[in-house]
């Protein structure tokens, strides 16, 4: 009797979701292409932000300890910042497309995340371009704290 029970429970709500998807077909067809990028865009882009709080932690550290393996760390998470801001900002304009129409909107949020692919660009230069390390870390950890206040407006 209990099986009996559940049949015509399980009965009714497949028939109950049959309906629904009927309804729901055309859209769920168009959003299940294009939502699947999102498993990617999301991650990339909180990568890319606490990249750079990873960068400005060890910046910090280097600014009032002086700590040398401090300054390696920042340095050696740039370049990950780097690819995880460029795919954010790549899958976001695929994304963007579709959803919206357009690649690209000035929004302030997406603005200040390119931005801060900016900043990063500049930080891997400035090590490139300073011949001394130490004074390297110095320049580059003060344009980490002055760059943090885009990877807070990209969130």
């Amino acid at each position: 009797q209990t099986e009996k029970y559940f049949k015509h429970i399980e009965k009714e709500i497949r028939e109950d979701f049959e309906f629904k998807d009927d309804i729901l077909q055309p859209c769920k067809e168009f959003i299940d292409q294009y939502e699947k990028i999102i498993f990617l865009h999301v991650p990339s882009a909180l990568i890319a932000i606490n990249t750079w709080f990873v960068m400005l932690i060890s910046s910090i550290i280097w600014l009032i300890r002086r700590h040398h393996v401090s300054a390696l760390i920042a340095k050696a998470a740039a370049p990950i910042g780097i690819m995880m801001t460029i795919i954010a900002i790549i899958t976001g304009m695929i994304w963007g497309q579709q959803m919206w129409g357009t690649y690209w909107a000035w929004d302030p949020r997406l603005t200040s995340f390119f931005i801060l692919l900016m900043f990063y660009i500049g930080y891997q230069t400035l090590w490139s371009a300073v011949e001394k390390p130490d004074n390297a870390a110095e320049l580059t950890s003060i344009l980490c704290v002055v760059g943090t206040v885009f990877a807070i407006l990209s969130r």
